[in-house]
């Protein structure tokens, strides 16, 4: 897979999202079958990133989100919506294999170099359907 599959939610209410291609369009995407599964159109949404490889269990998500958090305490950046967790490859890929990013929409981005001079990380924030474009924090 190339675009995640997002995860939000938690406390037996989950939201799933399904990251369709860029250019595609709610008119030109297939119709569900299911009348519970819904299609919009989201905005792009700026969001700080922490990347892993591994399982997306709740003890490998959990420290990870909590280091999201602080890191964004720290930068000063303001949360605005939950954290989500994205994951980008199939079921059948080996653990040490898979790519899982934890993401935090922010309603401000920070200066991207100094970030990166300091710790080392690398840059990315900005989410738009289909699309990262390179600006808030992602580590390795």
């Amino acid at each position: 897979m190339t675009a995640p599959v997002m995860q939000i939610g938690g406390n037996d209410i989950w939201v799933i999202r399904l990251i369709m291609p860029q250019g595609s369009t709610v008119k030109t995407l297939p119709k569900p079958n299911n009348p519970a599964l819904k299609l919009r159109d989201l905005a792009p949404t700026r969001v700080a990133v922490i990347k892993f490889i591994g399982l997306a269990r709740q003890d490998d998500v959990k420290p990870k989100t909590a280091a999201l958090l602080q890191f964004v305490k720290s930068q000063r950046l303001n949360a605005i919506r939950a954290p989500s967790l994205a994951q980008y490859d199939a079921p059948w890929i080996l653990w040490f294999m898979r790519r899982v990013e934890v993401m935090i929409p922010v309603a401000r981005c920070f200066n991207c170099a100094r970030f990166v001079m300091i710790i080392g990380y690398l840059p990315r924030c900005c989410f738009e359907p289909g699309v990262l474009i390179q600006c808030v924090s992602s580590a390795r």
